[in-house]
């Protein structure tokens, strides 16, 4: 898919800050004019299409990543894994500012002889804004019982499914 060996996403991957340059900063990209890239905004302008490469890159290294079939859902189910996880360690590095309690069950352990090892450590509590989260499937939950709540139970359930094939 990359033949050129093109690099890929890293921490310390930055662009440039557009209003930074409009705002008269000088030409040269310091680190003060660049922002960090996260995994999606990275992989987002991969999969973005572009209509024209004329006079970009050498007609030899005009390869769409469009064009890979099978290979290109590999690539995007990794990509999205990746995202997945960079959400996750911010919230697992972020715990404290998420407001999420700090549990450490290694003095219970102790104090308790207990022999369970799966209570040590410290949990990692994950927000209602995390998709697919027990929380966030918790409030979509609560929401739709308000919506049951104010307009009355529903007259009909209706569910539909189709096959493509």
């Amino acid at each position: 898919m990359f033949p050129f060996g093109d690099p890929g996403w890293h921490s310390e991957l930055r662009s440039h800050d557009p209003s930074a340059v409009e705002n008269g900063a000088s030409g040269t990209s310091s680190r003060a004019t660049q922002k960090r890239r996260t995994v999606m905004q990275y992989y987002s302008s991969r999969l973005m299409l572009r209509e024209d490469y004329e006079g970009l890159r050498p007609k030899s290294q005009r390869i769409s990543i469009h064009s890979f079939g099978k290979l290109l859902h590999q690539f995007v189910v990794d990509m999205h894994a990746k995202m997945e996880q960079q959400r996750l360690n911010f919230i697992r590095l972020n715990q404290s500012s998420l407001r999420a309690a700090v549990y450490s069950g290694l003095q219970d352990v102790i104090r308790f002889d207990d022999t369970d090892m799966s209570s040590i450590g410290k949990r990692v509590i994950l927000p209602s804004t995390f998709i697919g989260g027990p929380r966030h499937m918790a409030q979509l939950y609560q929401d739709a019982m308000s919506l049951v709540r104010r307009f009355g139970k529903p007259d009909l359930f209706i569910t539909f499914t189709c096959n493509p094939a």
